[in-house]
């Protein structure tokens, strides 16, 4: 009785522990990591009007601070003075 439940035991582990060959040349152990990708930012800014001179040097100013990073899209809108 106690040879049966151990044969009972022990086919699962012979069963699973014959899986298929990996690949020649592959590894088990090796994991493929990547660079998570960077996020894609869209900044919206809106005035009611650029009529004034401070208001273009306010989205050139903009333009500067956001211009320095890749993931980061700038859309400045223009209301014409219609609110």
């Amino acid at each position: 009785m106690k040879k049966l439940f151990g044969s009972l035991f022990l086919v699962p582990f012979l069963l699973f522990g014959c899986g298929k060959p990996a690949p020649e040349g592959s590894d088990d152990l090796s994991v493929e990591i990547s660079a998570p990708e960077s996020p894609q930012y869209l900044v919206v800014f809106s005035q009611c009007n650029n009529a004034e001179p401070y208001r273009a040097a306010q989205n050139k100013l903009m333009e500067k601070l956001w211009g320095d990073y890749d993931n980061v899209e700038l859309e400045i809108m223009d209301a014409q003075q219609d609110n």
